[in-house]
């Protein structure tokens, strides 16, 4: 087997770098039928209701090579700080710690990534200090770096802006007179 790479330029510095914001959704196993992905991009993926989570700090995204017993995966890290919580942002943020997800990063370029495609991320620290601030951190592991879903984010996912209810099967409850159920 040939190995074909292509040579890189170099690129201006002046590039728009970080995350801007967050969209979370309970990660379900999606069946390969329903999904296309070519290695570097999905184009086609099931539709996908999101929850939006704005922050005005700096996120921290990183994915790394790791490679055991020949092996080769990415581990992806998320780590998020929000400031001024509120009793409601309590609960969302402990209910974050229960299950598996996949998260969309808009990144401030333009671009969005999926983390947790096949596998989903989980949270492995939730911290909380007396000034109200919350950090919470997600981990997960991929066979592939971070798919990029720009091209079908306003065809394949719904974003929602209300309150909800994510069950512990994965169901959700959406509520449009932003009224929330607790369980």
């Amino acid at each position: 087997m040939v190995l074909q790479i292509k040579g890189r330029d170099r690129v201006c510095k002046d590039t728009i770098t970080g995350v801007k914001r967050v969209y979370i959704t309970p990660y379900v196993k999606v069946p390969r039928s329903q999904y296309t992905y070519n290695g570097v991009r999905l184009t086609r993926f099931p539709l996908t209701y999101l929850y939006k989570f704005d922050f005005n700090t700096q996120a921290n995204f990183t994915q790394s090579l790791e490679i055991k017993e020949g092996n080769t995966f990415y581990n992806q890290n998320l780590s998020l700080t929000f400031n001024k919580s509120s009793e409601y942002d309590n609960l969302n943020f402990q209910k974050l710690t229960k299950a598996d997800f996949r998260i969309v990063l808009e990144m401030k370029n333009g671009d969005f990534l999926m983390m947790g495609f096949k596998n989903g991320v989980s949270a492995d620290k939730l911290e909380t200090s007396e000034s109200r601030q919350y950090q919470i951190s997600f981990k997960g592991i991929e066979e592939d770096l971070s798919p990029y879903v720009t091209n079908i984010f306003n065809t394949s996912f719904v974003v929602i802006d209300g309150l909800n209810a994510i069950l512990q099967n994965g169901n959700n409850l959406i509520f449009q007179n932003n009224e929330n159920f607790l369980l």
